[in-house]
């Protein structure tokens, strides 16, 4: 298990692991400074590890046992149209923000990939990362009104209908991963 949070003081990446794990970490992990106090820890001041990593990709690619690696990812990428006012600027640039650090981390997976393969393969590295199988489940595929909803919005119907589409989106994702896995 890795769970990130963002240092206030410098911006960085802190991972915690396993046995670092507690209620102040994940509330660190969850901290956005808009509407928490930032969450101090071995004397420093955390806020959402999406700022500077949403998820720590790299790093769980370093550590993972398996060779596929399934990214659910909940922050739309799209939006459909340019935002005019304060309020949806303000979310906009929330949405660009804590994706910024997963299409880096994407991207220099793939570099990694490419860079890899061109010393033959033979390093743990190398067949680790030419093994790696990045799938991704998008909400806003799910969920086409999502750039537009509130990160906010805790309505009991609002949170069901995620739960649901989520769930859809999950068995959906599994039987395509079966059906692969059979043809193999």
């Amino acid at each position: 298990m890795l769970v990130s949070a963002t240092r206030v003081s410098d911006g960085g990446l802190r991972i915690f692991r396993e046995c670092e794990v507690s209620r102040d970490v994940v509330l660190a992990s969850a901290c956005l400074p808009l509407l928490n106090h930032a969450v101090t820890i071995d004397g420093e001041d955390y806020w959402d590890g999406g700022y500077a990593a949403n998820p720590p990709l790299t790093e769980l690619v370093d550590v993972a046992e398996t060779s596929t690696i399934l990214l659910v990812q909940i922050v739309p990428t799209q939006a459909d149209e340019t935002p005019t006012s304060s309020p949806t600027i303000a979310k906009r640039l929330n949405q660009i923000t804590f994706n910024g650090p997963l299409m880096h981390d994407i991207a220099a997976l793939e570099a990694m990939k490419r860079l890899s393969g061109r010393d033959g393969g033979d390093s743990p590295l190398s067949r680790k990362l030419a093994a790696l199988s990045l799938e991704r489940i998008s909400a806003e595929e799910w969920v086409p009104d999502l750039a537009r909803r509130s990160g906010m919005d805790l309505d009991r119907s609002a949170l069901l209908d995620l739960r649901d589409r989520g769930r859809e989106a999950a068995a959906q994702w599994l039987s395509a991963a079966g059906q692969t896995e059979r043809a193999a």
